[in-house]
């Protein structure tokens, strides 16, 4: 059976990691936890979409992928987003969802190139000719942690508290709930230049 449409205002966040096309350069598969799926190409650039794109308003909605997808000419895309629901591939959630982030694991897929003489203060992700993410020190390190952990909320508590102890203010991040709002604020950018994947947090797991 389907899943019921998701409201136009609900924040999409895809799952898994492309794996790439396959040797007849038509199908894609993504390994989403320990199952891969082909995609056709049809399938593969809504999943692509649903990553949002640099620069666009934040959170990513399923109006922003429509939009998209009809720009785009791609063909009856609630069927294609019904179908990456159902496998698993897209999730859909409140925007102000506040338990989203103990729901999620965060793995980082981009060289983390950390600061530089010039911008102590910044720390990014990208490449050396190409830094593609700005973060503050604290939500950094959330981020490029958070694939030790069983889900993003309990890699910014790991984080919050190390700041904590290294003697930070709260407003620098060693308040949880400060560092929270901002990695759920870094998380559309993490997604739309492929910094990140996520995978949905198994039944029973646990800070």
């Amino acid at each position: 059976m389907s899943s019921a449409p998701p409201p136009d205002a609900s924040w999409l966040l895809p799952l898994g990691r492309s794996l790439g096309p396959r040797e007849d350069g038509v199908t894609h598969d993504v390994l989403a936890g320990r199952v891969v799926h082909a995609l056709d190409p049809v399938g593969w650039l809504v999943w692509s979409l649903s990553h949002g794109l640099p620069g666009a308003a934040a959170p990513w909605t399923v109006a922003d992928l429509e939009l998209q997808t009809t720009a785009a000419g791609l063909p009856d895309t609630p069927a294609v987003l019904a179908d990456l629901l159902d496998r698993g591939l897209v999730t859909a959630v409140e925007p102000d969802d506040a338990e989203l982030l103990t729901r999620v694991r965060a793995t980082v897929q981009l060289p983390a190139l950390g600061n530089s003489a010039a911008e102590p203060e910044v720390w990014t992700l990208g490449t050396p000719e190409v830094p593609l993410v700005h973060l503050d020190r604290v939500t950094f390190d959330a981020v490029t942690s958070a694939h030790r952990f069983p889900h993003l909320a309990a890699a910014v508590a790991w984080a919050a508290g190390a700041a904590g102890r290294a003697g930070l203010p709260a407003a620098a991040g060693s308040d949880a709930a400060v560092l929270t709002a901002r990695v759920r604020e870094a998380l559309p950018l993490l997604l739309a230049v492929g910094a990140v994947h996520l995978e949905l947090v198994t039944v029973g797991a646990s800070a």
